[in-house]
C-alpha cells in the first residue's frame, strides 16, 4: 500500500524554513511504516525560486503558476500514473499529534458500511450530520483530505475555479454528488493559520462562496431543510 501528500504552500517569507523542515520530519516519521512519497507544490510566484532552490530531501518540489488556487496546487500533485492507492490533501499549517493517524484513517476507509468518499480532521460551522463517538459525518471536511484512488478515478480532481477558498467544499460536495459519505475523524492536533497576504481576502472568499452556491444551488434547498449550508459555515 503507498499513499501520496500533497501539500500546497505559499512557503511564507515570514516562516523560518526550519518550521517546514521540522513538520516535514514529523510527517515522515509518521508515515515511516508505508510506502509514501510528499509532493509539494508552491503557488506564490514571489517564493518561486526560494522553493525550487530550498535543500530538503525526501519531497518532490512543484511549482504552479496559478497563484493562491489551492485546487490547481492539488491537482498537480494527483498524478493516476503515480503508484499511490491513497491521496492526502495536507495543509502546511497542520500538525497531527497522534503518529497513528494513518492506520487509523486507512482502516476507517475500508469499512464498507460507512461508503467514504473522504476523510478529515477539522469539520465546518453548519456541517455536521451524524456524531459517531471519536468519528462524526459531516458534509464537508478540512484540515486535511484522504481519499483512495478508487474514488479519484470515478469523482475526478479538484475544481480549479476558486482562489482562497472553497476548493475543499466543492470536493465534498462532488464526493456527496456521486453518493459517498465525508468524515471527521477527532485527532489531536494543531493548526497554525496562515497569515492573509493577498489584498482583500474577505472579498475573494465573498466570490468562492457566491460561485460555490451558484454551482451548488441543486443541494442547497435539501441542506437548507437539514439545517446546513452548502458553504459549510453560519
Amino acid at each position: 500500500m503507498k499513499i501520496r501528500i500533497i501539500i500546497p504552500t505559499l512557503f511564507h517569507e515570514n516562516k523560518r524554513v526550519h518550521v517546514y523542515e521540522e513538520r516535514l520530519d514529523a510527517l515522515k516519521e509518521q508515515l515511516s511504516n508505508y510506502d509514501y512519497d510528499i509532493v509539494m507544490v508552491c503557488n506564490w510566484k514571489k517564493n518561486k525560486d526560494n522553493f525550487l532552490n530550498w535543500k530538503y530531501d525526501g519531497i518532490i518540489k512543484k511549482y504552479s503558476e496559478d497563484e493562491f488556487n489551492i485546487g490547481k496546487a492539488v491537482n498537480i500533485g494527483l498524478d493516476l500514473r503515480s503508484k499511490a492507492d491513497y491521496y492526502c490533501f495536507f495543509s502546511d499549517d497542520i500538525i497531527i499529534k497522534e503518529d497513528i493517524w494513518v492506520k487509523k484513517f486507512v482502516d476507517l476507509y475500508n469499512m464498507k458500511d460507512f461508503n467514504i468518499g473522504l476523510i478529515g480532521i477539522k469539520g465546518h460551522t453548519k456541517s455536521k450530520i451524524k456524531n459517531l463517538g471519536d468519528v462524526e459525518q459531516h458534509i464537508h471536511v478540512d484540515g486535511l483530505m484522504f481519499f483512495s484512488k478508487e474514488r479519484l478515478k470515478e469523482v475526478g480532481r479538484y475544481s480549479e475555479e476558486y482562489h482562497y477558498d472553497c476548493e475543499c467544499q466543492d470536493y465534498c460536495l462532488t464526493m456527496e454528488l456521486h453518493g459517498y459519505n465525508n468524515y471527521l475523524v477527532k485527532l489531536k492536533h494543531n493548526h497554525f493559520q496562515s497569515s492573509p497576504i493577498i489584498k482583500k481576502p474577505e472579498q475573494s472568499r465573498k466570490i468562492s462562496r457566491e460561485k460555490l452556491e451558484k454551482k451548488w444551488k441543486v443541494l442547497q434547498k435539501e441542506h437548507e431543510d437539514k439545517n446546513l449550508t452548502v458553504h459549510g459555515r453560519a
